[in-house]
Formats: C-alpha cells, structure tokens, sequence
C-alpha cells in the first residue's frame, strides 16, 4: 500500500537500470519505517537499449522525477544509485553530453544529496528495472495519473498551406467559406462611452461540479482505477 507524503521529511529516490527497463521507489524513512510513496517501471526503447550504463542510470533518475513531478516539486530530494560517478552529476562537470544535459534538465528541483548504494542495498529497483512495464492504457498520464479518452473519430484535423503573395491578393477579393467565424465586436460608440460588447454565436455553459462528480462516478474505467 502506498503511502501520503510527509511534507516535514525528506524524501528519497532510489533507481537502478537494467539492459531492457529502468525502474525506481519514491519513500520516506519516518521513525525507522519505510513508507513507499511511489514505484516507477518502464521498458527501455530501441534506441535507449544503445545508451552507456551511465547515461542509463541518469536517464532512469530523469525518468522517475519526470514521472513523480507532483510528489517532488519544492521538497528536498535524496538520490539513491548503485552508479558511482553519478553522485558529482549535480556539482561537478562529466564528460558526458546526455548526462549534462540531464543534470541542466533537473536544476528545477532540490536535490540535496546523490548518494552511492551498494547493489545488494538497491534490490527493489532492480527487481522493476528487470521487469519493465509499457504503459499503453490511454487513462493513464504522467503525470497526474488519470486522464481522459477522447473520440478519435470526433477529432478534428487542421492542415496548413504555403501562401505566397498572389494567394494572398486573391484572398483579398475573394473570403472563403470555410473561413473561421471570429467573435463580432461593435465599433458604434455612444456619446456616453458605453464599452463596447462582444457577441458570440453560442452561449458560454456554467460549470457544475456536481455533475463532473456525476460523470465520473458513472465512468467504468475511473471506478475500475479506484478499485485497485
């Protein structure tokens, strides 16, 4: 069972990363006891199966604060990893391009320490990082966990044109009638200085939490997801 943050502790992050995933535990220490607050699998691509063992560790440090933004943002964050010269990445120049360029990505949060572990003290990352997961539901972001499904047959498809200078005279003379239809603002001005008022073609609806509430208590796949 996970568990809530505590806001008055730190937290760490403890990754390892295999030849074919990456895996990660977000927790706390709090009295002694380990509080889980987060795992992260994920199955390495084609191309990141190429990448050098430490650009795979810092890749999989990307990835899980990529993925636990929401819990780490404005904390203070300890990194657990088995890769040594990882632990210099946020102070000290590598002579690697990917990782430099992850530690520039991660300046926006508060990692205090990169501490190096010990394999067999970085088990439970590895244990996820060798049996990765593809996350392909479509409810599923990551970043705020629940998402909405839309209708791919509903979409609409924009397509964009080069205009060149004729075009753009013949459009001059010419309006289309697939032309899009902008608000129409009154320019008539009364003595008075009434502002001017904006008319629309449809209405604006209200908001009611109360029927979003509905609609999610009647969507299957969200109550499936707080079943678990």
């Amino acid at each position: 069972m996970l568990d809530f943050p505590d806001d008055t502790q730190p937290i760490f992050l403890s990754t390892d990363a295999s030849k074919i995933g990456l895996g990660g535990i977000l927790y706390q220490e709090i009295h002694g006891v380990k509080r889980i607050l987060y795992y992260h699998s994920e199955l390495l691509s084609s191309s990141q199966n190429r990448f050098h063992s430490i650009e795979l560790e810092a890749l999989t440090i990307f990835k899980c604060i990529t993925r636990m933004k929401s819990f780490l943002l404005g904390r203070d964050i300890i990194i657990l990893t088995d890769k040594c010269p990882l632990c210099h990445m946020m102070n000290k120049t590598i002579s690697n391009k990917r990782v430099e360029k992850i530690s520039l990505l991660l300046q926006e949060f508060n990692i205090t320490q990169l501490i190096h572990v010990q394999e067999k003290h970085n088990c439970l990352p590895d244990y996820l990082s060798r049996h990765p997961i593809s996350y392909d539901d479509e409810l599923l972001d990551s970043e705020y966990v629940l998402g909405f499904r839309r209708d791919k047959s509903s979409s609409v498809q924009f397509i964009g044109a080069m205009v060149n200078r004729s075009k753009v005279r013949a459009a001059s003379t010419h309006v289309s009638p697939y032309s899009l239809q902008r608000p129409q603002f009154s320019s008539a001005v009364s003595s008075s200085s009434t502002p001017a008022t904006i008319s629309s073609s449809s209405p604006i609806e209200e908001f009611d939490i109360t029927q979003l509430q509905q609609h999610q208590n009647n969507d299957i796949q969200i109550q499936k997801l707080l079943m678990i």
